[in-house]
């Protein structure tokens, strides 16, 4: 009696678990003018937002709009990480566009009002990536693929070097 009790308690859970996974990985993009993806629920009063990845080669600067790395830090970091919102096309290899170090406002603009989760003035840095990307559901696996856009871009924060958030256009 206990042992069936238990796995029907186990099958419960794990139903309402999927359940859950499954509302909560809907495709809410339709319609959007683009698809993003913020990299951290943490409030955006703390310097910890994002996912540790380029290391800050330069001291704290003077003025806060500045950046504490170089885009050589940028280009040391993309030789070893591909675009996080997906995948290029088979058969073609991404490439840098651009790596521009802006304000978190200015960054905001060009992704037509995304917000980076940073204060208007913070310095981020904008990477622009060349495609063609198959853009993957965040969070979900085996999710369906997204539509294939021509290409992405990633938001560091220009103070930890932390991977903010991505963004590509819809197509």
């Amino acid at each position: 009696m206990f042992r069936n009790s238990f796995w029907m308690s186990l099958i419960l859970a794990l139903g309402c678990l999927l359940l859950f996974v499954i509302s909560t990985s809907s495709d809410r993009q339709a319609g959007a003018a683009s698809i993003h993806t913020t990299l951290t629920n943490v409030p955006s009063s703390s310097r910890d937002l994002g996912f540790p990845a380029i290391h800050p080669s330069l001291l704290a600067p003077s003025i806060p709009s500045a950046a504490r790395f170089t885009t050589a830090d940028v280009q040391v970091y993309l030789h070893t990480h591909p675009f996080v919102g997906g995948t290029a096309v088979k058969g073609t290899t991404g490439s840098v566009v651009s790596i521009q170090f802006l304000t978190s406002a200015q960054a905001s603009a060009l992704m037509k009002g995304a917000e980076t989760g940073l204060p208007a003035t913070a310095a981020v840095c904008y990477v622009k990536l060349k495609g063609p990307f198959t853009l993957v559901a965040p969070g979900a696996m085996g999710a369906r693929p997204l539509p294939t856009v021509a290409y992405g871009v990633e938001i560091f924060d220009g103070q930890t070097g932390n991977l903010l958030m991505w963004w590509a256009p819809s197509t």
